[in-house]
């Protein structure tokens, strides 16, 4: 029994324990859990109008996520939303209007057994824009706050392997690099220094 009425026409996935279904007469895109008790809901007519169709990635859309580490959860009755957005903007350096349109399906704080801040994982709804995000995690340098890929294991240890010859590459040959997901695998990038295009190393 799901919480609320589900139309007669909307397009279904689901993935796990979870249910996907459209909507097209209130141009969104909502989720619940297997008990039928909602879970969130995307709403953007800017970016999803009359939706014709839904899937859900093999890996559970963990290639859409981020892990953000270091931000202060003391305060009651946060706004994670508008944290994050405050982050992309003032802290990364993102048009502010491009920072809040970007659609995030979720975003909560994980629960940890370590000591500080609990992590904040971000949802988004399109990959470009946490490509966008990563690739401006630059910014953070010399801040308390950095921001992970919540990737499948695979993908985490490529990446985990890629890191060591990384660290080799920037000693040995001085050159910068970054790691970044394509498609279901991780690759290696370098260049000399920030004029330069970014090429795939081996």
């Amino acid at each position: 029994m799901f919480q609320d009425e589900i139309p007669s026409d909307c397009y279904i996935a689901t993935y796990q324990n979870k249910i996907y279904h459209t909507n097209s007469g209130t141009n969104d895109v909502i989720c619940y859990d297997q008990h039928g008790k909602l879970e969130w809901t995307f709403q953007n007519e800017n970016l999803l109008k009359d939706p014709r169709g839904i899937d859900v990635d093999s890996d559970g859309n963990v290639k859409y996520n981020i892990l953000i580490y270091g931000i202060d959860d003391t305060k009651k009755d946060e706004n994670v939303y508008a944290i994050t957005r405050k982050l992309f903007s003032e802290d990364m350096h993102i048009d502010e209007r491009k920072a809040n349109a970007i659609p995030i399906a979720n975003a909560h704080r994980v629960p940890t057994h370590g000591k500080g801040p609990k992590p904040i994982i971000v949802r988004f709804l399109h990959f470009g824009d946490k490509q966008l995000i990563m690739s401006n995690a630059h910014n953070l340098k010399g801040k308390k706050i950095r921001i992970l890929d919540d990737l499948p294991i695979s993908m985490k240890e490529e990446r985990y392997l890629l890191s060591h010859n990384a660290y080799k590459i920037r000693k040995r040959d001085k050159l910068q690099t970054r790691i970044r997901a394509k498609g279901a695998h991780m690759t290696l990038e370098t260049r000399k220094n920030s004029s330069e295009e970014w090429s795939t190393w081996g």
